[in-house]
């Protein structure tokens, strides 16, 4: 599969923005300059002793400051920055930066009433967009992926300009130098059921990889460190007809090397993985190798070479600290949605 340059496309049009967006244009088959603001100045990967974390409480958007140093995090504050919020869209426990989702009840329906908010580690939230299904942020937080109410996918800026639009696509995922960006790439002709990954070099304006065989519902999971491989989920592995039984649950995940342009993926998981239905779930990829994901109320950790697939239920939100292979959890089952660290050792031994 060779590189291609994309097209960007230019002079978009206004976006109708909570925060009044502004437009940033691109002529012609170049990287949109705007973009390389994705990936400058990104977040060390290093431990941090201080994570913040956004959970819903009800409808209210509570964001802790959690201490992790010791043998249990402890939860020093606890800040409430909205209230009527309806989705958390995304994290970044490092610089306290989120996105939460309201809906402007005037609006009738789909995703043009849902308006997206850029918060920040004080408490302080601002609308970002509007009509934004999904949303995601670049690991700097300078950028950010929306889908908007036609299926469009875009990049704007955190001030709310828009940067660059890559067609029909969704759940989009950056690398961790927030160079590369991978998503689910509709079909040329609208079709809802064949979908393929497509993964582009925002520095460059290049397609990097594109892999649809055979029109199975493909979601993005993660990037490894390097940027070199991209995880993905299929959630119906060569399936013969999408009615057959045999495909019921059978999800598994693949990994294709952005090294070796036209290369097939490699199967990580076969089988009955047990793995549930994933589309758009919060996935980690950990210094050794293993993929952490939060799915279907539980934890699933999955190594990146054996294929190994363990679970721990009633856990999500998990969040890597920077030590290792050491995540911060929510246990699910405890009324008071406590917190809890879970070491390498525990992880390994699933």
């Amino acid at each position: 599969m060779k590189n291609r340059k994309r097209a960007m496309i230019g002079a978009l049009v206004a976006l109708a923005g909570a925060a009044g967006l502004a437009v940033a244009g691109n002529a012609g088959n170049r990287a949109v300059p705007g973009l390389l603001d994705c990936t400058s100045s990104s977040i060390a990967a290093s431990s941090a002793a201080e994570l913040f974390v956004p959970a819903l409480d009800g409808s209210e958007l509570v964001l802790s400051r959690l201490r992790t140093t010791g043998p249990a995090p402890v939860v020093e504050e606890k800040t409430t920055v909205a209230r009527s919020v309806s989705t958390i869209a995304d994290f970044n426990p490092l610089s306290g930066q989120y996105l939460f989702q309201t809906h402007d009840s005037s609006s009738l329906e789909g995703s043009e009433g849902i308006v997206t908010w850029l918060g920040d580690s004080s408490g302080r939230a601002a609308p970002l967009y509007r009509g934004a299904g999904y949303a995601q942020l670049s690991p700097n937080g300078k950028c950010i992926a929306v889908v908007d109410d036609r299926d469009m996918l875009k990049i704007v800026r955190s001030d709310g300009a828009a940067l660059a639009s890559f067609g029909q696509g969704a759940g989009a995922i950056f690398s961790s130098d927030g160079s590369k960006i991978a998503y689910l790439r509709a079909a040329p002709d609208g079709a809802g059921e064949n979908h393929g990954i497509e993964v582009d070099d925002l520095r460059s304006g290049e397609m990097i990889a594109r892999y649809n065989p055979n029109g199975d519902e493909y979601y993005p999971l993660v990037f490894s460190a390097d940027g070199k491989t991209l995880f993905f989920v299929a959630n119906r592995f060569k399936p013969t007809e999408r009615s057959d039984p045999h495909n019921l649950n059978r999800v598994n995940v693949l990994a294709l090397s952005l090294e070796r342009p036209g290369a097939s993926p490699r199967l990580v998981t076969a089988g009955d993985t047990r793995l549930p239905f994933i589309a758009y779930a919060r996935a980690l990829y950990l210094p050794s190798g293993l993929l952490a994901l939060s799915a279907g109320n539980a934890l699933w950790v999955v190594n990146s070479q054996s294929g190994k697939t363990a679970s721990i239920a009633n856990r999500d939100a998990p969040v890597w600290t920077g030590a290792g292979d050491t995540l911060l959890v929510r246990d699910t089952a405890n009324a008071a949605s406590s917190w809890q660290l879970l070491n390498a050792a525990t992880l390994n031994g699933l």
